[in-house]
Parts: structure tokens; C-alpha cells; sequence
């Protein structure tokens, strides 16, 4: 009789746990002036930007049949625009852990706001000529060929931006930010990752206490980068007017572009101005060192080596002697009291 029972109370549990797969498919008109909303308790989604006038949803659902039979997936269309909710019982959301994986992908016409989010799960959002906003509590973000501002939030992975045209509010709470090819102003946070920035044009306002940050800016724009646990790497054209201010407590600073106007050079420290000053590039780092440098490195010859600022951790000043770079800047001025080599 308790062989019975076990072999019984198996066979339910393998039929409970036998993965199943089900699919929703809904097409809706998107109206005018409205805008998409996405609530997902658990899953991922991908929102596609397209020519059509209509919201076309197609939603992939795997797991057990009891987990499956608690979501529920409905739809709303009204003069704001359409809304997709995807709703898990309490229960399961947040004592028993589900089987269910939900995979959502979304046309909508690119010219159609966005609001998503998820609490299970990772966004793509690509080909979209309009506003975005996207949160996960529980996945990556991943922004592709946008024109529009982007308001990008992150709780449980990374955020990666290509080809993006308009401003971009970005924030990860457990990853890096890595974004190629940007135009538009730039307002990063991050707690537990790197932030790393190719061919951008655009003020830059960039922040992480968990990594190293790496900027490759294209244009005249104010630069902020602050880590307090890596170094800063910073490439800028060479024709860029700007006062710098450079400081770290874990490492050296070195610049390769020429500064003029010295009023603090030292082991840990740079100010001064590239090409006469104008916008702020201000670095600060308590966790590596400092580099700066020109977008298009010209040849390496003995002229250039002489516009190099390159200063190792030291407990002395520096010997005027050992900083050409430095010494040529200030004579350069007429006026104006020699510069302060130590802290």
C-alpha cells in the first residue's frame, strides 16, 4: 500500500512538472496620439518598431501546466493607446517558485511611445523613432537604432545602448552600462558595474561605485566621469576647447593632450585647459588612475613626447625638470606665476 502511494504521488509530481508550451496572439489598431504600455509580472519582451499602424502581440509561454494556468494575459485598447498586462497569482510570484518563462515579442509603429516593465525579466527595445521607458527588476536592458530620449532603469542586470539619436537617462543597479554610437546628452548611474562609452556626442554625466569608466567622445560637450572603484579612461578630439579638473586617490594622472593655464599639477591631480578652455571635463576616481587623450593620437615623435603630462605617484613635488610638458605650457604664458607642481 505506501508503494502505491509513492509511485502515485510520483506520477502526479511528473505530470505537474512535464514542461508544456502555450502561445497568446493578439492584433489590436494602435491609436492616434496614444502610446504602448507593457506590465509584466514575470518574462521578457522585445519591442519592435515597425511601419504598420497596429500593435501585433505574440507571447511564448513554457513551464508546468499548473504554473502556466496562473498568468493571465490581457489587453486594453482605448483613445490613450493599447496596454499588455501579463499577471501571475501572488502565490506563485512570490512564495512558490514557478516553472513559467514568458517570452514577449511586440510589434508596434516606430512612431509610438513606449512604457514597459517587468519585475522577471529581460527588455530589447529596437527601431523606434519615439520616447522610451523601460524598468526590469530582474533582467538586462538592451536599446537598439532609437531616436528619441530614453529613460532606461535596471535593478537586477546591465544596460547596452547601439545607435541611439536623443537624450538618455540610464540606471543599473546590478551591471554595466556599455553604450556605441550615441547622440544626445547622457545621464549614467550605476552601483555595480563599468561604464564604457564609444563615439558619443554629447554632455556626459557618468557615475559608478563598482567600476572602471571608459569614454570616446566625438564633439564640444561638458564631461563628468566619477568611479569610486576603478580608473577613468577618457579620449577627446584634439581641437576640443576645455578646463579640465583630474583627480584620483588609488593612482597617476596623465594627459597627452598639451594644457595651458596650470593651477594644480601633482602625483594624484591635473587642472588646467586644452586649446584655451572652455566646457567642464571634470574625472575623479578613489580606485585607479586617470588618462586622457586626444581622439586621433597623432605619430609618436619627440615633439609629441614633449606635450605628454605623465605623473607617477610620488611623496615629493616634481622637479620642474621632469615635466617638459608642464614647463612648455607655462612659458608659453607671458604672465602668471610658474606652476604649483605639488599638492
Amino acid at each position: 500500500m505506501v508503494k502505491l502511494t509513492l509511485l502515485l504521488i510520483t506520477a502526479c509530481c511528473l505530470a505537474a512538472c512535464q514542461e508544456t508550451e502555450k502561445t497568446f496572439d493578439r492584433q489590436l489598431a494602435a491609436p492616434a496620439g496614444g502610446r504602448l504600455r507593457i506590465d509584466l509580472d514575470i518574462g521578457s519582451a522585445s519591442v519592435i518598431g515597425s511601419g504598420s499602424r497596429e500593435v501585433i502581440i505574440h507571447a511564448r509561454m513554457r513551464g508546468s501546466d499548473d504554473d502556466l494556468s496562473q498568468l493571465t494575459i490581457s489587453t486594453e485598447q482605448d483613445p490613450s493607446g493599447v496596454t499588455v498586462i501579463e499577471h501571475a497569482s501572488p502565490w506563485h510570484r512570490w512564495f512558490v517558485p514557478t516553472t513559467a518563462r514568458v517570452q514577449f515579442t511586440i510589434e508596434v509603429p516606430r512612431d509610438y511611445p513606449v512604457v514597459v516593465k517587468t519585475t522577471g525579466g529581460s527588455l530589447d527595445l529596437q527601431n523606434l523613432h519615439t520616447s522610451v521607458q523601460a524598468t526590469t527588476f530582474g533582467g538586462s536592458t538592451t536599446v537598439r537604432d532609437v531616436m528619441g530620449s530614453v529613460d532606461a532603469r535596471t535593478y537586477g542586470g546591465s544596460i547596452s545602448v547601439e545607435r541611439l539619436n536623443g537624450p538618455a537617462t540610464l540606471t543599473a543597479s546590478g551591471g554595466a552600462i556599455r553604450i556605441s554610437d550615441a547622440t544626445g546628452d547622457l545621464d549614467l548611474h550605476t552601483v555595480g558595474g563599468s561604464i564604457w562609452l564609444q563615439k558619443v556626442d554629447g554632455q556626459v554625466n557618468a557615475a559608478t561605485t563598482g567600476g572602471s569608466v571608459s569614454a570616446a567622445m566625438l564633439g564640444d560637450h561638458d564631461i563628468s566621469l566619477l568611479t569610486f572603484g576603478g580608473g577613468i579612461e577618457l579620449t577627446v578630439p584634439a581641437t576640443i576647447r576645455a578646463s579640465v579638473d583630474a583627480r584620483t586617490l588609488g593612482g597617476s594622472v596623465r594627459s597627452d593632450l598639451a594644457l595651458s593655464n596650470i593651477v594644480r599639477a601633482g602625483p594624484s591631480s591635473l587642472s588646467g585647459t586644452i586649446n584655451g578652455g572652455g566646457h567642464s571635463i571634470r574625472l575623479q576616481t578613489t580606485g585607479g588612475g586617470i588618462q586622457l587623450e586626444p581622439l586621433l593620437r597623432p605619430p609618436v615623435t619627440g615633439s609629441t613626447l614633449q606635450h605628454a603630462v605623465l605623473f607617477e605617484q610620488r611623496d615629493e613635488p616634481i622637479p620642474l625638470s621632469e615635466t617638459p610638458g608642464v614647463l612648455e605650457t607655462w612659458i608659453d604664458q607671458p604672465s602668471g606665476d610658474p606652476p604649483n607642481l605639488s599638492l
